[in-house]
């Protein structure tokens, strides 16, 4: 198998903070070692950061909070086509993981954002959808 030479970046001004390749045969042993190391030590967190991105709704929230600005409690809940329980389920465990923000002006006028958290989250899943797209296309192109 032939290396990708893909790898992703995290540039803070103009020094490169952190650095990974993704490609396999890329990776030298024991950093890939340390790498996984630090996932297992983190199981906790991984693990978190797996539930609340493997559920639809909660992706969807996601979405629609970084579209709109603030979105309300019922416009989540129309926009979603989703019951109050869930929305309020979703949205308290987002606001435990600090992805997302309730900003109160007013005891009825209750609205959310994205926490930078939040949004680097997103982003982030948007990123690796685009990373498997370019593996998968340069997959493609081997065959």
């Amino acid at each position: 198998m032939r290396s990708t030479g893909l790898k992703l970046q995290l540039v803070k001004g103009n020094k490169i903070v952190f650095e990974m390749p993704l490609g396999i045969h890329e990776w030298n042993q024991k950093r890939l070692e340390e790498e996984i190391e630090e996932i297992e030590e983190e199981i906790g967190a991984v693990e978190a950061l797996h539930d609340l991105f493997s559920n639809r709704t909660r992706i969807k929230m996601l979405c629609e909070i970084t579209k709109r600005s603030n979105p309300r409690f019922t416009e989540l809940m129309e926009e979603l086509d989703a019951n109050q329980k869930v929305i309020y389920d979703s949205l308290q465990k987002m606001m435990k993981n600090d992805l997302v923000e309730r900003i109160e002006r007013h005891p009825r006028n209750v609205h959310y954002r994205l926490s930078q958290l939040g949004f680097a989250s997103i982003l982030m899943c948007a990123a690796t959808l685009r990373v498997m797209e370019e593996i998968e296309r340069g997959l493609e192109n081997e065959d």
